[in-house]
């Protein structure tokens, strides 16, 4: 490639964000540079000459690993936008309940009454399309939600 090599690519990949396995097929590599490139993300290094069937192998394996990362962003992505869309209120409760938080603590903490709790839980369980506290954490767990003051702003 004239303008970068290989592992220029690689890296302007990753720092763009882009989500795919890569395979290399060089006429050179030493043990330093395979394992940068490995390091990097790389899925496979294969040296000229390479067996046919084996480079069938690592692409297909590349586009299943390419395809199951491309699936588990989505995921994230999906579990991020449905946070977002949390008023401030029901921000505030959900990140409570994250803290493992009892009623009559938020309740408290929040100055809100009983009932009011219990529409703003209704509303956080509604907006993110879950109905369990369990639910609730394993979401947030793919949003990379860890509990107070992490949740995304409202959009």
């Amino acid at each position: 490639m004239p303008e970068m090599d290989g592992a220029e690519l690689l890296g302007r990949l990753r720092s763009d964000g882009n989500v795919v396995s890569v395979v290399f097929v060089t006429g050179f590599a030493d043990i330093r540079t395979a394992v940068r490139l490995m390091a990097d993300g790389a899925l496979s290094l294969l040296e000229k000459p390479y067996n046919p069937d084996e480079l069938v192998q690592v692409v297909r394996v590349a586009m299943e690993r390419t395809e199951k990362q491309r699936d588990e962003r989505r995921i994230v992505l999906d579990a991020q936008r449905r946070f977002g869309q949390l008023s401030d209120e029901s921000r505030s409760v959900a990140e409570c309940m994250l803290a493992g938080m009892s009623n009559k603590l938020i309740v408290s903490k929040l100055d809100i009454s009983p009932r009011t709790l219990d529409r703003r839980k209704q509303m956080v369980f509604a907006t993110l399309g879950v109905s369990t506290v369990s639910e609730l954490i394993a979401l947030a767990s793919r949003a990379g939600v860890s509990g107070v003051h992490s949740l995304p702003l409202a959009e």
